[in-house]
Order: C-alpha cells, then sequence, then structure tokens
C-alpha cells in the first residue's frame, strides 16, 4: 500500500478506538459520577507504566528490525514472560487499595485487559514492519466499536465499574485470539515467511532482546509515568472527584492524537529505510510530519478557545465546562506533546535507544519537582502547567540529539561515498 493510504487506514483505525475509548468515559460520566471516572481513571494510571515497561516499546523495534534480527516466535515469547511480571507487579500495588475493594478490583481488571493487549501490540508491530497498516486499522477499529458496546451495556445496566472493567478485559481477550492473530497468520501465508505464533522462551534470546529494548521500554514507561505524575498528587492533594474531572479533559487530547499517531505509525517503518539509505528524504519526512503534528495541535487550540464551554457541556454535563480554561491549556499541551512524538520517531528510527533513556528521566524530573508547587497552587491548572514545562523541555532534548544523530549519519554517509570513488579511481 502507498504511504497515503497507510496513513489514511491507520488515521481511521485510531480515530475509531479513540472516540470508543472517549465514550467509555463519556458513559461513566453521564450515567455515573465524577468520582466513579476517577476509579477508572486510576485503574489506568497505575497500570499504564508498569505495562509501558513491560511493553519496552517492542512494537516500533520490531517495526524497524530490517534486518530480522529476531524472529515473531522470539518478540512473543519475551513479551509473555514480561507481561507476567507486569501483572504480579500490579497484583501486588493493587493490594495498597485492600481498604477500597472496588478500587482494587478495577486496578487489577484493567491491568489483565493491557495483558491481553499487550500480544496485540506485538502482532501491531509485525503488521507495522510489512506496512500492512490496513489490517491493524481494522483491528483498531473492531476492537474500538465491540469493547465500547461491552462496556458501555454492562457499565449501564449493572451500574457496577469493575464489571465493566471486566467485560473491556474479556473483548480485548476475544479479538487478539480472533483478529489479531488470524491477521498475522495469513500474512506469514501470503508472504511465504519463516515466522511462527508459537512463543520461543530463550534465556540467551530474552537477555538479547531486553539489552536492546529496555531504553526504551524506561522511555515509555518514563513516558506514561510523566503524564501520569499529576494525576497521582490531584488524587492525593485533592481527591478522586478532582481526578475525574482532569482525567476527563486530558482525554480530549487523543482526539488531535488520531491524526499525529496515524502519521507516525505510518511513517517510522519508512524512517528507518530512509535513515539508512537516504537521508535527504529522512529529512524532508521528519519536517513534514514535524509541522502536521503542530498544525493539529494549533486547530486544538482555537477550537477550545472558542468553543470549550459548549463542548465540555455536550460530551460529559455542565459541571464539566466550569473547567474550560484547563481545556485551552491542555490543548497548548498537545502541541508540545504531538511535536514530541514525532522527534521522538525520528530518533526511534535511527535505532538510537540509550540516548532516549537519558532524556526521558530528565524529563520526569522536572514535571515532578514543578508539580508539587504548580498543582497545590494552581489546582487543575497546575497540573497542565507543570506537564507544559517538562514536555518543552522534553522537545528541546529531542532537536538536539535528533540533529545530532543526523549529522553523524550524514557523515558518515559522506565517507562512504568518498571511498567508492576512491575505489573507482
Amino acid at each position: 500500500m502507498t504511504f497515503r493510504r497507510n496513513i489514511s487506514w491507520t488515521f481511521w483505525g485510531n480515530v475509531t478506538y479513540a472516540v470508543s475509548q472517549w465514550a467509555m468515559l463519556m458513559v461513566l460520566a453521564k450515567f455515573s459520577n465524577a468520582e466513579i471516572v476517577g476509579k477508572f481513571a486510576l485503574g489506568l494510571s497505575v497500570t499504564a507504566p508498569i505495562f509501558a515497561f513491560a511493553n519496552l516499546q517492542l512494537r516500533e523495534i520490531q517495526a524497524t528490525d530490517i534486518k530480522n534480527t529476531h524472529q515473531l516466535r522470539e518478540y512473543v515469547g519475551f513479551r509473555g514472560v514480561s507481561s507476567i511480571f507486569a501483572m504480579i507487579i500490579i497484583v501486588i500495588l493493587s493490594m495498597c487499595y485492600g481498604d477500597k475493594p472496588e478500587t482494587m478490583f478495577v486496578i487489577v481488571m484493567v491491568g489483565l485487559a493491557k495483558f491481553f493487549e499487550s500480544f496485540s501490540d506485538v502482532m501491531y508491530g509485525m503488521l507495522q514492519k510489512h506496512e500492512h497498516m490496513k489490517d491493524i486499522a481494522v483491528s483498531l477499529i473492531c476492537k474500538g466499536v465491540f469493547t465500547f458496546f461491552s462496556f458501555a451495556v454492562v457499565a449501564y445496566f449493572t451500574k457496577s465499574i469493575v464489571l465493566a472493567v471486566v467485560a473491556m478485559a474479556v473483548a480485548w481477550a476475544f479479538l487478539l485470539v480472533f483478529i489479531d492473530m488470524r491477521n498475522v497468520r495469513q500474512l506469514i501465508h501470503k508472504k511465504k515467511l519463516c515466522e511462527s505464533l508459537l512463543p520461543f522462551i530463550n534465556k540467551i534470546t530474552i537477555i538479547k532482546i531486553f539489552k536492546l529494548s529496555w531504553p526504551m521500554g524506561l522511555v515509555i514507561m518514563l513516558g506514561s509515568l510523566n503524564l501520569n505524575i499529576p494525576r497521582y498528587l490531584i488524587e492525593n492533594q485533592m481527591g478522586v472527584e478532582a481526578l475525574g474531572y482532569y482525567s476527563a479533559i486530558m482525554y480530549l487530547v487523543v482526539a488531535g492524537n488520531t491524526v499525529v499517531g496515524a502519521v507516525g505509525q505510518s511513517a517510522t517503518p519508512r524512517l528507518a529505510r530512509y535513515f539508512n539509505d537516504n537521508l535527504d528524504a529522512y529529512q524532508k519526512l521528519m519536517i513534514k510530519i514535524t509541522a502536521m503534528a503542530g498544525m493539529v495541535g494549533i486547530i486544538g487550540v482555537i477550537i477550545a478557545c472558542l468553543f470549550g464551554e459548549f463542548i465540555l457541556t455536550l460530551l460529559y454535563t455542565p459541571a464539566y465546562a466550569s473547567y474550560s480554561d484547563v481545556l485551552v491549556l491542555t490543548m497548548v499541551l498537545a502541541i508540545i506533546l504531538y511535536c514530541s512524538s514525532m522527534l521522538g520517531r525520528g530518533i526511534t528510527a535511527a535505532r538510537c535507544f540509550m540516548i532516549q533513556a537519558v532524556i526521558a528521566p530528565v524529563t520526569t524530573i522536572i514535571i515532578l519537582l514543578v508539580a508539587f508547587f504548580t498543582i497545590s497552587s494552581f489546582g487543575l491548572l497546575g497540573a497542565v502547567i507543570c506537564l507544559i514545562i517538562g514536555f518543552f523541555c522534553k522537545m528541546i532534548l529531542e532537536l538536539f540529539i535528533l540533529k545530532k544523530v543526523y549529522n553523524k549519519q550524514k557523515l558518515k554517509t559522506d565517507k562512504f561515498i568518498n571511498l567508492a570513488l576512491t575505489d573507482k579511481m
């Protein structure tokens, strides 16, 4: 498929999935209260950083593995080991809420849903590597629609957030087996690849993959943690209800990320090839996708300024409309997040994993230090301000690193060309 068609399919897949995730929050906000939304958000906040590290951004490593360093079965085996460890940690952490059984069970069930999702992620990595973005998009569309209806129906009729999250976990397990694994089997058969879905667990292989991917795991874990640091402090200082309002508003950043994510996912394999074969094309594509990401964020700011209160009332309830100033500031944050995401993909495509493991903790420290002051002083606005400061610093560091990586590769390429010309003479 052409690059443009890949973006188109990925866009619609991401749109459907993002809308379904937002719709789940909307159902909770409309038919329950901000406290229930807060419990669901807490479940996501606790499990997200853990599975972010356990996943080790394996999908991006698979997609850029143009030399076929590891087979699919090795990635599946590694993911099985890492995901089991993640579930054990989540169960242990959930016991901290032993005096709140409902919250504890929500955390465990969200973790189980992410367990199944982690294996779908490996399937997506295989499909993305071969630029079968249509199959990923169809999977996301089915996942979004099926998850929303199962979650919404159970939540509406039982009024139980625990049972609703159980329904979500069951839906993700079903989709893994009957859609994602089926798509990969068809790809293997169609291209006559020497690959297998059966997990291969070998100590040496696990160590090799871990050595390659742990920097990216740290990056994605800290990236998730960075976004969730304000949520932990809000829950601690302002309560679960305030967390519900904040989480619902922050989720609107996902609306723009459907476009940004579609472009970034489609561009990653191509960027990896361009970096090795055509640096000029790599540079042009990086400029194009970063500019597009920034433009999406700017449009979000304009919409939030003009229609913020109306949007929050329409999507949730009138109680959320009083936080329209938080929405505007959140869209400013979105500009930085979207551009930073593209710069990160450019560094990943260059297979520079270790340097990102340095940038991520610096961002975490900045956000953590700023958050204690801004949240206590400005409440929910302060939560967004600390993220803006932290991710702006991250974006500047990524720009600096990307320039150095590009110049180093260009020097290496020019040297190779000069040697080739010398040999011919």
